[in-house]
């Protein structure tokens, strides 16, 4: 990149919480991030750019970084009208992608061991049991 670039770069977060405590610590949601955290760093290839990026782009030699982190809603349970339509579009990115952001992780390097297909395929039909749960004021960072 020639001096006076720039780039812009968006992570989201594995870690799904919820500030109001709606979302139990036993809920297969809360569980998804640390197990693909822990997967992730047994395979090598961390899940937790969000928390990092910033310290990697430093040290990549870019002055001038600004980092805003966000709280990103997973279905239409916020009253603001902005933020219920991008938790709606969340909650469908997430019901859509996550098989096939497990499978490989899952399968390779679950604990406490690899898991089967037919395992993933169980805990992917929990998570979207729960992204459908209209009491969960669920998000993640990004």
């Amino acid at each position: 990149m020639a001096p006076g670039g720039w780039i812009e770069q968006i992570e989201a977060g594995p870690f799904i919480t919820s500030d109001d405590g709606s979302l139990p610590s036993d809920s297969a949601l809360a569980s998804w991030g640390p197990l693909i955290q822990k997967c992730g760093d047994r395979a090598g290839r961390s899940c937790d750019v969000v928390l990092t990026m910033s310290d990697s782009i430093k040290n990549a030699g870019f002055v001038d970084v600004h980092e805003k982190i966000y709280k990103w809603p997973i279905g239409p349970w916020p009253r603001d009208q902005k933020f219920k339509e991008a938790g709606v579009v969340n909650c469908q990115h997430w019901m859509s992608g996550m098989e096939g952001w497990c499978m490989w992780l899952l399968t390779k390097f679950g604990e406490p061991e690899p898991w089967t297909k037919e395992q993933v395929h169980v805990y992917c039909a929990k998570i979207r049991s729960e992204l459908k749960d209209p009491h969960y004021h669920a998000y993640h960072k990004a």
